[in-house]
């Protein structure tokens, strides 16, 4: 009998959300802009490291020339596609959006890296049959040929893997931040419309 009258007299109460707009921001703000800025600043890395990475390209395979242009003009396309998206994130003010707006960008934005990803993963194979056919093509008659080829096929997949362990790191431990913050936000609003 008291419990009945305690739920109707609960169901009659008007509650107020105590879930506003700042309090979603805050959130926001708290775990999923500081994983938002972390990726803008491994970006603006990005940049600088495609630089680099030019610039000791020279000695490394300026002796193949085919293959030093191929590396010279990929890189350039690469430092292209870092401001890019550099500037895309550094636009977005995050802060400001609506959450849907802050979840599309987001979801676009992660879709962009999963498919660099897969086109870095195709350049650096071609780049590495093609630096190695140029690199192995003189010891093919030599008894080292086997020896040479083992250590570059090594070598090369030990620098595939050390790049799928940067992007793990760098990208998808902050995408999970991202995710979390966004699906407390949401499951947030989906209480406050209750």
């Amino acid at each position: 009998m008291d419990l009945d009258n305690i739920k109707k007299t609960w169901q009659q109460t008007d509650l107020k959300s105590t879930v506003d707009d700042s309090k979603i921001r805050k959130m926001l703000d708290n775990k999923g802009q500081s994983a938002f800025n972390s990726i803008m600043r491994y970006e603006k890395y990005g940049i600088i490291g495609l630089v680099i990475c030019m610039l000791i390209a020279y000695p490394l395979v300026s002796e193949h020339k085919p293959v030093f242009y191929f590396y010279l003009v990929t890189c350039f396309i690469g430092i292209v596609w870092q401001i890019y998206k550099f500037r895309l994130i550094k636009n977005a003010n995050i802060a400001e959006l609506s959450i849907t707006k802050a979840a599309k960008f987001y979801y676009q934005y992660k879709s962009m890296i999963v498919k660099e990803l897969i086109i870095g993963c195709v350049w650096f194979i071609f780049f590495i049959i093609l630096f190695g056919y140029f690199e192995l093509a003189g010891k093919w008659d030599t008894g080292r040929f086997q020896y040479a080829l083992i250590a570059f096929i090594i070598s090369m997949s030990i620098g595939l893997l050390v790049g799928f362990v940067l992007y793990r790191k760098l990208y998808w431990t902050h995408f999970k931040e991202i995710e979390k913050s966004l699906k407390e936000v949401e499951d947030f609003e989906k209480d406050d419309h209750n």
